[in-house]
């Protein structure tokens, strides 16, 4: 895995299944794909990704400007990317958290916290609430106030799950396939509520 573009351009992340636990990592070419969608440039763009597994996500928004909030619950995992975010020098761009992203969306828009770009990759197999964990994240996390207006939300997702055609205030506006992974973006479309 290395970062595409960007001020960490080249940047290897030396991340071991064996090491840090057997999750499903995303492809760079699903990667390349989900920054096309949502910018080269994310200058000063507020960026959640709330399921960050290996980091690499975050960090390729942080290496295109973003300031980044991640979320891996995952103590290894969690220990890996803080590691990272010390060697590479971006602790001041990337803010880290360890909890469920149910409870982090919840924390977040409880302190008034918003993002332009919401990246939303939980495990393909896991549920909530009696329904795949993308579709219950997506439909938690467009309710509350953490998406900006306009803002972005990006699920990462089985090729086989339907996603809905809006939720909340957000409505699909693309969806792209990769042989067994999509991706489908969001944007809100109601009047500025910050």
């Amino acid at each position: 895995m290395r970062v595409i573009t960007g001020s960490l351009k080249g940047r290897v992340i030396p991340f071991d299944v064996e090491q840090h636990g057997e999750i499903r990592v995303t492809s760079q070419r699903v990667k390349k794909a989900a920054f096309s969608i949502l910018g080269e440039n994310l200058t000063n763009t507020r960026f959640l990704d709330l399921c960050a597994g290996s980091g690499q996500i975050g960090l390729e928004a942080a290496s295109r400007g973003a300031q980044v909030v991640m979320n891996e619950p995952d103590k290894t995992r969690h220990r890996f990317i803080d590691d990272l975010r010390q060697s590479w020098g971006v602790r001041e761009s990337v803010e880290l958290f360890g909890l469920s992203a149910e409870r982090l969306a919840s924390t977040l828009g409880t302190e008034g916290r918003c993002f332009e770009i919401i990246f939303l990759d939980p495990p393909y197999n896991d549920e909530s609430d009696g329904r795949p964990l993308s579709i219950s994240l997506l439909v938690k996390t467009a309710a509350t106030s953490l998406s900006t207006t306009p803002g972005l939300i990006l699920v990462q997702h089985a090729s086989k799950l339907e996603m809905p055609e809006s939720v909340s205030l957000h409505s699909r506006l693309k969806q792209r396939h990769y042989g067994g992974t999509a991706l489908t973006l969001y944007k809100s479309d109601t009047e500025d509520r910050h």
